[in-house]
């Protein structure tokens, strides 16, 4: 990971010391703060006056360096930690448990790797030793190493066997990340589906409500009700028709939140502007009544 001031990577810190990457990576902004020397204001400034202001100015140079290295080794120090907490967090979330497949070319004494899917692999044995090494592996220990900013794998180890690599982790952990969404976007799916179960009925081509079922209504209520009713993530729920109130009412002892299983129900079907085609799920029987009547409604939508 770049630090400011020059380009200076924390590799080039740990090779030249804090001192040097200090030095170097602040020249400049010391320099415009506090130049190299002073010289006296104007012709009148008494050497006792410019000897008061280059004390103070040597105090206030001293002071701020003091700051600005500690400020810089706080800087490196988080620095420190943060590469060391995203190597935890890869050991631990994805390393934890290595899934390994292994196939062996004997033509050219090397497996050709595959830990977890994603990070693929050559890693040389010797074909004498091939069987027993495949046999006995556990787990490789891998070697990361930070450059330019990226997080590359550049070894990987196993008992006496070892191999170099330079495999650009950062895009790796990319996939893994695209990968970890469509995982989450799945689950997602899979909840909304048993939320769909476990709120709705579906008979053939019809899905039923079958959650929050409301107490008994008038018509015109019982329509407005449905017409406005999302739940599940749909909004095209409806007053069923008479054969589908006859299916729901066929298939009754499948509902779980009804609230009667005896009781008149409402369909959308009218003869005229006074009566509509009601069901009783308790024998079956239906005809048609008065709107202003109260009776039971459960929506219906279309698959």
């Amino acid at each position: 990971k770049n630090l400011p001031y020059g380009g200076f990577t924390f590799k080039d810190t740990l090779k030249n010391g804090l001192k040097f990457y200090l030095k170097q990576a602040g020249f400049a902004e010391v320099e415009t703060t506090y130049p190299k020397s002073l010289k006296p204001q104007g012709e009148f400034e008494t050497d006792e006056e410019f000897k008061v202001r280059k004390s103070n100015f040597e105090e206030g140079k001293k002071a701020y360096l003091f700051k600005y290295r500690k400020d810089r080794e706080a800087q490196i120090r988080e620095i420190k930690k943060d590469i060391q907490n995203r190597k935890a967090e890869i050991f631990n979330s994805w390393f934890g448990k290595q899934s390994i497949s292994m196939k062996y070319n004997p033509n050219i004494g090397e497996f050709d790797v595959s830990v977890n899917e994603y990070l693929k692999f050559k890693f040389p044995v010797p074909r004498s030793e091939a069987r027993d090494f495949k046999k006995n592996l556990k787990n490789f220990d891998l070697i990361f190493e930070e450059k330019r900013g990226k997080l590359f794998l550049v070894g990987a180890k196993s008992g006496n066997f070892s191999t170099k690599l330079n495999i650009d982790f950062t895009k790796i952990e990319i996939e893994i990340e695209i990968e970890r969404e469509r995982e989450r976007e799945r689950e997602r799916e899979r909840e909304r589906e048993r939320e769909i179960q476990a709120k709705t009925l579906k008979v053939k081509n019809l899905m039923f409500q079958d959650f929050d079922l409301p107490e008994r209504m008038n018509w015109n209520s019982a329509v407005s009700y449905c017409e406005n009713l999302e739940i599940v993530g749909f909004s095209d729920w409806r007053l069923p028709n008479k054969n589908e109130l006859k299916t729901a009412r066929n298939n009754k002892n499948s509902f779980k939140n009804l609230r009667s299983k005896t009781s008149w129900y409402w369909s959308i079907s009218n003869n005229n502007n006074s009566k509509s085609w009601i069901v009783d799920f308790h024998d079956g029987y239906d005809d048609w009544y008065y709107q202003t009547y109260d009776y039971f409604a459960v929506c219906v939508r279309d698959l």
